[in-house]
Order: structure tokens, then C-alpha cells, then sequence
């Protein structure tokens, strides 16, 4: 009887370490998963889709940001080459119905 205040007050404070430190870890886990997701967003604001760092499976939120992003860059690739297609048609003779099919094609990739 007379050692239960004492063992008592070791398990709480070995109880308040061990969230401390569970606190710890769990912080910085998730800031660096915050730090990542907001790099590509920020990339994404600034419209820059250049290639991104490495961060498959770290976790499922970016995943899902960097497979949206590689989405982009791929429909940015097909915009510019259909681009590239009208102003060559356009700069040439100008068939209107290759230039209808070549708007159309654009106006599909930016809707």
C-alpha cells in the first residue's frame, strides 16, 4: 500500500512520455506529408507541370495528387501538339474542315 502512489506516479509519467513522444512522431509525419502536398500544389498554382519528385506510396493523398498532375501534363502535352496542328494548317492552306476537326480535337481536350 504504502508503494502505490509511487508506482502510480511512475506509470503516469511513463503514460505522458509515451504520448509525448507518440505526438512527436505523429506530427512529423504528417507535416511532411503536408510539405509534399502543398509543393505540388503550389506547382499547380503557378501552372507548372514539369516532372515531380518521387512520392509514390508514401501516401494516399499523394498519390492521387501526383497521378492528377501527371493527368494534366498529359492533356497540356495533347493541347500544345493540337495547337502546333491548327497553326501549321492555319499558316498552310487552310482547309476549313481540317481546321473544324482540329478545334473540335482542342475543344475536347479543354472541356
Amino acid at each position: 500500500m504504502q508503494e502505490t502512489p509511487l508506482l502510480l506516479g511512475i506509470f503516469l509519467l511513463a503514460n505522458v512520455i509515451a504520448l509525448l513522444v507518440a505526438d512527436g512522431i505523429w506530427r512529423g509525419t504528417i507535416n511532411s506529408l503536408l510539405r509534399g502536398f502543398m509543393a505540388l500544389i503550389g506547382k499547380t498554382g503557378r501552372l507548372d507541370f514539369s516532372a515531380d519528385p518521387a512520392m509514390s506510396g508514401r501516401h494516399r493523398l499523394l498519390d492521387l495528387a501526383g497521378a492528377q498532375r501527371a493527368r494534366e501534363r498529359r492533356r497540356l502535352a495533347a493541347t500544345r501538339e493540337q495547337i502546333a496542328k491548327l497553326d501549321a494548317e492555319l499558316s498552310g492552306a487552310g482547309d476549313p474542315r481540317n481546321v473544324r476537326e482540329l478545334l473540335d480535337g482542342l475543344n475536347k481536350l479543354l472541356s
